[in-house]
């Protein structure tokens, strides 16, 4: 019987391992410094686009409302997970494994919808919200000649 929990955790383990490690050991090109004259026109045109930007309270509030949703469905999910690993390997049940598997995935599928929306909101962002606000105003880009 301990083999099969051993194995589950293993497995839960190195999943887990697998997206979070690099996460906390962080990505070398984000900390960067620019390096590069194409990196300093995009980021040149991101902080342009922020003088710019409308402010709206409404939708503010909302997102903030989203937001706070779906940290305490993440709390949820995480709590779940650690409550049936603890009672997975405290009664050493199969009941109790075969629960700590199904809250893995449920975590594991949550967190990769949060990522997906997260990279499209932020293609959304990148593609579409600056180049209309720009041609908007009349503005061109801001090119630089090295």
């Amino acid at each position: 019987m301990e083999a099969p929990v051993l194995i589950g955790f293993l497995v839960i383990v190195a999943v887990w391992s697998f997206y979070l490690l690099p996460s906390v050991l962080g990505d070398r090109r984000r900390n960067t410094p620019i390096n590069s004259t194409t990196d300093f026109d995009k980021w040149a045109n991101v902080m342009s686009e922020v003088q710019h930007r409308p402010f709206s309270a409404d939708r503010s509030a909302q997102r903030n409302q989203v937001l706070v949703r779906r940290r305490r469905v993440l709390f949820f999910l995480i709590s779940l997970t650690a409550i049936t690993l603890v009672g997975a390997w405290v009664t050493k049940s199969s009941a109790w494994l075969i629960a700590q598997i199904l809250s893995d995935v449920l975590l594991f599928g949550y967190v990769v919808l949060l990522l997906q929306i997260k990279g499209a909101h932020d293609v959304r962002v990148a593609q579409n919200v600056a180049p209309v606000r720009r041609e908007a105003r009349g503005e061109t880009r801001v090119r630089l000649i090295s």
